[in-house]
């Protein structure tokens, strides 16, 4: 659903809170006399007043010239992560309609009184201005290997094929996969080894805003990254122009408000197209031969209910490739030749020939675009 929204509010006399946090002029400042068509003032809580523990949106001052250069306008823009305002993180989704549009307006009305001292009405937040929409869904798997599976595929069909005149880049030792305008960007990554990134160092992470309780070992996000034996597949479309969202969502038509977008964007027809345009390239076929790469992923994911150590996965993804290629009767000749019977039968107890777990991890995030339940932790 919607992740990070952008609302421009009409700013308000102060006096403003936390004023001269802003940067790099105070808020009020913003108003004073500037041949300058657009002047902006910024002011991150999270990071200057929460010392990055806690999430908050981020504030900017705004002056913009209106009517051909012939009115100016004075804005106070917030840029949120809904689902970190309501969460604390941004693993946990929001429900769709007017319950949860209401809930997620009385808590932005509470932070923006609590860090820039400025009250504004119900109303006056559903009616603001959307100018940038970061919309996302999530896809859980039982193996944490999927993510990167999933990212790799889409690398290797050349994505960055499918729309015109976009860069690429592939990052962060493989998790992560985007390709992007200057106005629009598509990204496919780990959520939990970007979660895990950001710990580390967040200016390299996807996603570099603060999620609550990370550091806390008894809270559900912490509870998440230690669990070993799921992965988090996140795919992100992030439209920064006004243009790019009418575009996207054409059954809004010029209703740009914070109401009318919310309620009426199909967010998730967006993304299933987003992910149809990605994958049109990349064979089912493809993904579910038994090539040595696929054997092996299918072993190590099923490692845990045939006590498989590292090296009998690897032994058993060579055999299995050995076979196909061959016959299981040549690698036996082959193995009694060289090394004996006995080996031969130690090996032979553990053989298997696995299907590849691919094809059902693409068939997953197809069904679940088409079927949104929101995650819960």
């Amino acid at each position: 659903m919607i992740d990070t929204i952008k609302i421009r509010l009409p700013l308000k006399n102060g006096p403003y809170k936390n004023d001269d946090e802003f940067y790099p002029t105070p808020l009020r400042e913003v108003r004073y006399f500037s041949p300058q068509p657009h002047i902006a003032t910024i002011l991150n809580p999270g990071k200057k007043l929460a010392n990055n523990t806690k999430y908050t949106p981020t504030y900017i001052g705004e002056k913009i010239l209106t009517n051909n250069g012939f009115g100016v306008g004075y804005y106070l823009g917030v840029e949120v992560s809904l689902p970190k305002l309501m969460f604390g993180n941004n693993v946990e989704e929001l429900s769709p309609g007017e319950d949860s549009l209401n809930s997620i307006v009385l808590v932005l009305q509470k932070a923006i009184y609590r860090d820039v001292g400025l009250k504004y009405t119900e109303e006056e937040i559903l009616s603001s201005g959307v100018a940038k929409l970061h919309i996302g869904k999530n896809f859980r798997f039982d193996d944490p290997g999927a993510p990167t599976v999933i990212v790799n595929a889409i690398r290797k069909s050349r994505a960055d094929r499918v729309c015109d005149n976009n860069e690429t880049k592939y990052e962060n030792n493989g998790y992560s996969f985007r390709f992007h305008t200057n106005k629009r960007e598509t990204i496919y990554y780990d959520k939990k080894s970007d979660l895990l990134q950001s710990l580390k160092s967040p200016k390299r992470a996807i996603d570099n805003t603060t999620t609550d309780e990370i550091r806390d070992e008894d809270s559900p996000i912490s509870e998440l990254l230690s669990d070993r034996f799921s992965g988090i597949l996140r795919l992100e479309v992030r439209l920064n122009d006004r243009r790019y969202i009418r575009k996207a969502f054409p059954s809004i038509s010029d209703d740009l408000s914070f109401k009318n977008v919310f309620l009426n964007a199909n967010i998730m027809q967006c993304l299933l197209s987003e992910w149809r345009k990605t994958t049109e390239n990349i064979s089912m076929i493809q993904l579910g031969r038994s090539d040595v790469l696929s054997i092996f992923e299918a072993v190590a994911t099923d490692r845990l209910s045939n006590n498989y150590s590292l090296r009998d996965s690897l032994s058993i993804a060579a055999a299995a490739h050995i076979i196909n290629a061959t016959s299981l009767d040549y690698l036996r000749r082959l193995i009694e030749k060289y090394y004996g019977k006995r080996d031969w039968s130690r090996l032979k107890k553990k053989l298997i020939n696995p299907e590849s777990n691919r094809s059902s991890y693409f068939k997953k995030v197809e069904k679940e675009l088409q079927e949104y339940n929101p995650i819960r932790l």
